[in-house]
């Protein structure tokens, strides 16, 4: 029985051009993008000017050890780029920021958090969710 190699549609696809790459990106999105909160991972949304939805991901050590926290960005990746409706995605740039308890998760649950998050990323409906800067009398 032969093996015949999968080949990938093109938008199936996960390049460089596809992915955060550089510092500055990341912390734009932190700094001037939206926030949403999900159970395993913070999302940063930011509008870019390349034309396609870019992926970051970052994982402190609060999540695990390196392999645990590997893992778990791989499986955020796979997610991210297996996703049907990514070529939807508008322009942004997007980064997960993976909550401690996340790598103790399964694939199917980080893959129900992601979409859901994704689905309103495609759609729009987020909200400046700002830290408030209150002063305290």
């Amino acid at each position: 029985m032969s093996r015949e190699p999968v080949a990938l549609e093109r938008d199936e696809r996960f390049g460089s051009r596809d992915r955060l790459l550089q510092r500055e990106q990341f912390q734009d999105c932190y700094r001037k993008g939206q926030r949403l909160s999900r159970h395993f991972v913070n999302v940063h949304v930011r509008a870019n000017d390349e034309g396609r939805a870019r992926l970051g991901i970052t994982a402190s050590r609060k999540v695990g050890k390196a392999h645990v926290r590997q893992r778990t960005k791989r499986r955020l990746r796979e997610i991210f780029r297996r996703w049907p409706e990514r070529n939807g995605l508008p322009a942004v740039d997007i980064v997960l920021h993976v909550k401690p308890h996340a790598g103790a998760a399964d694939f199917e649950a980080l893959r129900r958090d992601v979409a859901s998050a994704l689905r309103l990323v495609r759609s729009g409906e987020l909200k400046r969710e700002g830290r408030s800067r209150r002063r305290r009398s």
